[in-house]
């Protein structure tokens, strides 16, 4: 839709006319809504966010809907979510069985979504600096950094970066996290990092999964949490460091992200929890595993990945 010269002008004039009953607009880029589109429509919109399917959608549709399912399909369940890990969940590649095709489509909607969402869409000169930067954050997804590094990577200069990196979060292709801080200017001060909002394009293009299995479940938390509703997402960086602190409710909640909690990093896991619990005087904390549940303490529990939304 927002390719689409004039759109906004022709919708208004629908609904001022009370031609239609009511009018569904879709688009891929955060951008329809904004400047003059926002200003034509004001008052006359609900937006509704659609991301890819969620774990709970998934299980879902396979009827899987309870504890008991859960355990009873235990195995359908592992592969599921090794899918997910491995390729997200944008419903065309959940639908196949193919590997090859699945990694097809992905390369296909990443190479989409930079060509028209960003590089067309907002008019960028640069488009191989642009394209570096972008490649550059899905091979490092969710590590730390700076706009000045970035800068330093692909050759350019802060502006320009901060810039782009608001062009790809606008295509929801990533979304930028800052640590968390009661002080708002310390944290805008603060290094960064980038999480893609769907598993597949990090996976697609990452050389070894085996690799980049643990940060790849990094990733699919980030994303479980995003799509359950937890819009503000930060996460925790000082002597130790905790995956994420989400706020519920008006309260903020410290969550820790591991495939498996074992004996040889539970204190690793738990000291980033608890170091960022304490700094920060949070209530409760998670550690979101691929399968385990536990109750470590009177404030702290290890849960499934598919449990997320009953955080």
């Amino acid at each position: 839709m927002q390719n689409v010269s004039g759109w906004e002008k022709f919708v208004k004039s629908l609904y001022d006319n009370d031609i239609v009953d009511r009018i569904y607009i879709s688009g891929s880029n955060s951008n329809l809504l904004t400047g003059e589109y926002a200003t034509l429509l004001s008052g006359r919109y609900v937006k509704t966010l659609l991301y890819p399917l969620s774990l709970r959608e998934i299980f879902n549709h396979r009827k899987i809907r309870s504890s008991l399912e859960i355990v009873d399909s235990k195995a359908d369940v592992f592969r599921l979510i090794e899918d997910v890990i491995k390729f997200g969940s944008f419903p065309e590649v959940y639908k196949t069985d193919d590997p090859l095709l699945k990694r097809d489509l992905l390369i296909s909607y990443y190479e989409t979504i930079l060509l028209k969402d960003c590089i067309s869409l907002r008019m960028i000169r640069d488009r191989r600096t642009f394209s570096s930067l972008a490649h550059y954050l899905v091979s490092n997804n969710g590590a730390l950094f700076s706009y000045n590094s970035l800068a330093g990577v692909v050759g350019s200069n802060e502006n320009t970066v901060k810039d782009y990196i608001e062009i790809l979060e606008d295509s929801f292709l990533f979304r930028e996290l800052r640590s968390f801080s009661y002080s708002l200017k310390t944290s805008m001060k603060s290094r960064k990092k980038m999480y893609c909002l769907d598993n597949g394009i990090p996976g697609a293009l990452s050389f070894s999964f085996s690799e980049n299995r643990g940060r790849l479940f990094e990733n699919m938390v980030h994303s479980e949490l995003v799509k359950n509703g937890y819009e503000e997402v930060f996460f925790f960086s000082g002597n130790k460091e905790c995956d994420f602190i989400v706020k519920k409710d008006n309260e903020f909640i410290a969550v820790q992200a591991t495939v498996t909690l074992d004996d040889n990093n539970r204190k690793r896991e738990l000291d980033g929890l608890n170091a960022a619990m304490s700094v920060h005087g949070l209530k409760t904390g998670y550690i979101v595993t691929l399968d385990r549940e536990e109750v470590i303490n009177s404030s702290v529990s290890a849960i499934p990945v598919w449990s997320i939304d009953a955080i």
